[in-house]
This record gives structure tokens, sequence and C-alpha cells, in this order.
């Protein structure tokens, strides 16, 4: 029989700590035990320990947050062996949103083609997009599925809620967007147009939809600085 090295030798208080400088120590413990103990070396040769430091280190690993409960470590570092970074999260703190579509190839041709969006993860029921650095997922929930709009007036125009965008730093890439869609031949709820003309919060917006029937708003505020400027806006 091999020599019990179990975590009942351990202070799990340590362990519990994910103190990576812990893990470590627990191992060279291990050996040292082993190796001071003619008991021990006489219950087994040292390949037998070296099977039991691997059932803690795995153990350890997934304690330590290094893989995920209930999965085996040889899976995890297959998993990470197969994949690529194709684009790089915004700076400060990124925004994650996620949305229900009725077609994952649809929402595929439209927020990865259209609008020109880097792939992440993705399974048979959702896929990660990258809009500009912000995580936005989208969700199978089944064919039968279109977003139910309510509308609000904002400067003469009934804006349709719920909806979600970008505020795009400059009007180039607010302009690029506006290209993008009508070269795809998608029809604007709301035409790009200049709104709240003259005050604090001028911006350019438009307003269109995925194929779920999904709202999108871009925006470009004329004073990117203004975007949470604090005044009261007419009605209507």
């Amino acid at each position: 029989n091999a020599p019990k090295i179990l975590f009942s030798d351990f202070d799990r208080q340590t362990i519990d700590s994910r103190n990576t400088f812990a893990a470590k120590s627990l191992v060279l413990f291990a050996g040292l035990r082993w190796s001071n103990e003619p008991e021990l070396r006489r219950q087994g040769p040292p390949e037998q320990l070296c099977k039991q430091v691997m059932r803690i280190l795995r153990t350890l690993a997934r304690t330590l947050g290094l893989a995920r409960p209930g999965e085996k470590a040889a899976k995890s570092t297959a998993a990470a062996q197969t994949f690529e970074t194709r684009a790089h999260p915004a700076p400060g703190t990124p925004f994650h949103v996620a949305i229900p579509v009725h077609n994952l190839e649809a929402a595929k041709d439209f927020y990865g083609g259209v609008l020109g969006c880097e792939e992440g993860r993705s399974s048979t029921k959702w896929q990660d997009y990258a809009m500009h650095g912000h995580q936005v997922v989208v969700h199978w929930v089944g064919e039968e599925y279109r977003c139910q709009d309510w509308v609000n007036p904002v400067d003469g125009d009934e804006v349709p809620v719920p909806h979600y965008g970008l505020q795009c730093p400059t009007y180039e890439q607010w302009a690029d967007v506006v290209e993008r869609v009508k070269a795809a031949g998608i029809d604007f709820i709301i035409e790009p147009t200049l709104r709240f003309e003259g005050a604090p919060g001028e911006q350019w917006t438009c307003f269109f939809k995925d194929p779920s029937g999904n709202n999108l708003e871009f925006k470009h505020m004329s004073n990117p600085a203004n975007l949470f400027a604090k005044y009261n806006v007419a009605e209507g």
C-alpha cells in the first residue's frame, strides 16, 4: 500500500486560503515525510508516493481555482491548448450584456459579419462577441423568439425599448457602423440623425434591429465628455 498522504494530514484552512505558496509547501512536505520516515518508506516505493502527490495536486488545483470542480485536470489542459485570442478587452471596465436570439447562424452573420465583431467562446447554445472590446453574448432561446418593443418619445422620435449599443468615441467610428448597416440592406428604425442639437447632450444616433428583433442604438456624443451631463431635458 502507498503511504496515505491525504488532506487530513494538512491544515484545511491553509488550503482554503488559496495560497499558492502553501500549495507548493504541501507537495514538498509530502516528499520529506516519505524520505524521513522509515515506516512510510516500507509501505511503498516512490512511484506510489508520486501517485498520491498527483492526486493532491489535482485537488489543490480545483481548490485554488486552477480547474473547475468536477473536471479532470487533463480535460482542462486539453481545452486550454486549443484557443486563440482575436480581440482585446476595452480599457477600464468592459461592459457585459447577454441577449436572446432565435437563430445562432443569423446572429453570427449579423454580429460577426455586418457589425464586424470578433467571435470568442461559443457553444451549441450561445456565442460570445467583442463589440469594440465589450462582451456581447447571444443566447439561443427558441425559434419563436422576437423582441417585444415598447416606445418612448425622445427629441421627436419614438425610441424603441429595450435597446443597447455603443457610445462611439469618434464620429468616424459611428459613421462606419452606419455604412455597414446600409451596405447590408438593413432598415433603420430611426435614421442616422443629430439629436439634441445645440444642447450639452448633442449626439449623432441611429437605431436598427438584429435578426431576432433586438434593438440596437449606436451614438456619438459631439462632446464625449458630456455623456453624463446632468440637466433637465424637455419631454417629447
